[in-house]
């Protein structure tokens, strides 16, 4: 049967969108997006929670890129289509005129593509991973609850290549019904390009490399052709290997160093927590990444931002592995049962166990914290769970730092996944694994991983007190900082970024007491101002170009008046606000159960008529440019 590549003329194809979409707005680079989806997706594919995935990351660079004459034998029926979509800047139809640049990633100890490999059509979520990777567009295959499993993030690959192009070489297990264990192997390609026209013929932008029964594209499974191509593209995998190797041919443009950092820099977590191996056979290099060799690695490297940020970044994560159960190393909170709320919890903390976490944090600049809780899932007993907050002091004591989140060592926040609020001079890891916890905020995930929100499609319902959970755990950073630094009363969480520069007798004028030892007061090097605010505070939480505000619960309907300005370094940026920055009513407002008074220039203010389904969305902002957000409650609604 001949292998070829076809494209379906329009309407027919299981499409919803073009993959562009889901990336355009990307602030990462290419060799960052690879790394993330890439590795996110092979470490759902493993076969069991306990295992480590193994990754192979190939990079031919020209010198071993392959002759235009053998890589043109997988490309017949395709130029016409590529010249045919003259407008994109993805792609360059000369490129097949020239030598093929191409990456291969295989990953090994995983479960290769499963499901059924004829299946026309799949609903979101069906578990069939061979649909999700070569025929969805535009959707997970993922199930509820899974990290990810090559649905919308294979579109990354599609994206690298300058001919919109990717092969898929999939080894997985068959049980016979004797129940012996033979194993197959599948090899399919798709492309995306753009929607275009040849001649008066209009086609979808999907094609498939495949052999085709009634015009429908099904896998090649001869072994002599898969053996060809393993061949052709310096694919290691072995016959019972199960696992998936995955060709991008023509990537010419992909920065040898800056895909080794990004590489070890998106899944840290994962390589540190021994749950991920990388071997990079790369133009020039060879280096094997995991749990054992990641400090020595990236030890080696430049000098640079980048590499000094991730080589701090492992050692903390290091320490935390080495020390996470060791009893003189952890300070264990109260437990959290029922109804999670900040306002309440920190009451319950007992104030000889807040001086203990000042000193310990004074003295060594680190401390690691646990708040053990207990959740209940829908229809089913209360479980007990826990999550880390681990709070380092950095070097810089000006830097403004974020938190960073990892769930089951899955980093997910990062350049452009911003959750929580920053603090000033104290790095924070927050960390939940393996619990009745951490399956709830895998659940708020969407098919990206970058944030926790009740809206995800998986999470409602699923959780009493799903949203609840979330906000807590989200707040645990900015709440626990405070009483590292001393701090018994409640300053302003409203504004982010925290501001420094207020001396330490105003900032206790203003209401912050600092706890003592016998060595005198704990006092942070920097503190931040502390307003008066309600005893109930709206909650702020960012999103990409703007931010939102609800209420808390059990709170009455509220008046509430907002003022935004970007960060400029100063301790009141809002005083320099100016028009050239932006006015608040040119941007996209919106407001559920609630009404806009008044929108003028950096200020809004607005009435909450539901407290419960309260929420307040403003975007628009530059999103290169941090904002901070002030929020006061002028009085209780009439």
């Amino acid at each position: 049967m001949t292998v070829e590549w076809k494209f379906n003329p329009l309407g027919n194809t299981d499409a919803s969108n073009n993959d562009d979409e889901y990336f355009n707005e990307s602030e990462m680079n290419r060799s960052k997006d690879l790394a993330r989806e890439g590795i996110q997706n092979i470490f759902d594919a493993k076969k069991d929670n306990s295992s480590s995935a193994q990754v192979r990351l190939f990079l031919s660079g020209s010198e071993r890129a392959i002759p235009e004459s053998l890589a043109n034998e997988y490309f017949k029926n395709f130029r016409e289509h590529l010249t045919a979509c003259p407008d994109s800047v993805r792609f360059a139809p000369n490129a097949l005129e020239q030598r093929c640049e191409y990456l291969v990633l295989e990953d090994f100890g995983t479960t290769g593509l499963t499901g059924d490999e004829a299946k026309r059509f799949e609903e979101p979520g069906s578990g069939n991973h061979f649909y999700g990777f070569f025929r969805s567009n535009g959707k997970t295959a993922k199930s509820g609850g899974k990290q990810g499993s090559w649905g919308v993030g294979k579109a990354v690959f599609n994206l690298v290549s300058q001919v919109g192009s990717v092969f898929g070489l999939t080894t997985r297990e068959v049980v016979n019904s004797k129940s012996s264990i033979t194993y197959e192997s599948l090899l399919m390609g798709r492309a995306t390009l753009n929607t275009h026209q040849i001649n008066s013929d209009n086609f979808e932008p999907y094609g498939y490399y495949a052999e085709y029964e009634s015009n429908f594209p099904m896998p090649v499974r001869d072994i002599v052709a898969i053996e060809k191509f393993k061949t052709d593209w310096n694919i290691v995998r072995a016959e019972n290997q199960v696992g998936t190797s995955v060709v991008v041919p023509y990537c010419h443009d992909l920065s040898t160093e800056q895909l080794l950092f990004s590489t070890i820099y998106e899944p840290c977590g994962l390589l540190v927590g021994g749950l991920l191996e990388v071997d990079f056979d790369l133009p020039g290099e060879r280096v094997v990444v995991n749990s054992a060799s990641i400090r020595d690695v990236v030890a080696q490297r430049s000098n640079d931002d980048q590499w000094r940020e991730l080589r701090e970044m492992v050692a903390l994560l290091e320490w935390h592995k080495n020390n996470r159960n060791l009893d003189n190393s952890v300070v264990i909170l109260p437990e959290v049962v029922g109804r999670p709320d900040w306002n309440t919890y920190i009451d319950q903390i007992p104030d000889q166990q807040k001086v203990d976490v000042a000193n310990i944090f004074a003295e060594h600049g680190k401390v690691l914290l646990r708040i053990p809780v207990k959740v209940l899932p829908s229809s089913q007993e209360l479980q007990s769970g826990s999550f880390d907050i681990l709070l380092d002091r950095t070097e810089d004591q000006r830097a403004n730092v974020r938190p960073e989140f990892f769930r089951d060592w899955l980093r997910i926040t990062g350049p452009g996944r911003k959750m929580g609020e920053s603090s000033i001079g104290v790095r924070v890891f927050v960390l939940s694994e393996g619990d009745v916890l951490a399956k709830l905020l895998r659940a708020a995930e969407g098919p990206a991983h970058t944030q926790w929100s009740e809206s995800s499609k998986y999470f409602p319902g699923r959780y009493q007190h799903g949203g609840l959970w979330l906000r807590f755990v989200k707040s645990a950073p900015r709440k626990l900082v405070d009483i590292a630094r001393g701090q018994n009363s409640e300053r302003d969480f409203n504004a982010f970024p925290f501001f420094p520069d207020l001396d330490t007798d105003d900032a206790q004028r203003r209401g912050r007491v600092a706890l003592g030892n016998e060595n005198g007061p704990v006092t942070p090097p920097l503190p931040s101002p502390l307003l008066p605010l309600n005893e109930k505070q709206p909650e702020i939480q960012q999103v990409r170009g703007g931010f939102t505000v609800q209420l808390p619960a059990d709170t009455g309907n509220q008046l509430l008046n907002i003022l935004v300005a970007y960060d400029n370094g100063t301790s009141n940026p809002f005083r320099s606000w100016e028009q050239a920055d932006f006015r608040i009513e040119n941007l996209d407002i919106k407001v559920v159960s609630g009404k806009i008074i008044h929108k003028e220039e950096n200020k809004i203010k607005v009435r909450s008529t539901d407290a419960e389904k309260f929420k307040l969305t403003v975007k628009g902002f530059d999103q290169k440019r941090d904002i901070c957000v002030r929020v006061e409650a002028e009085d209780h609604a009439r």
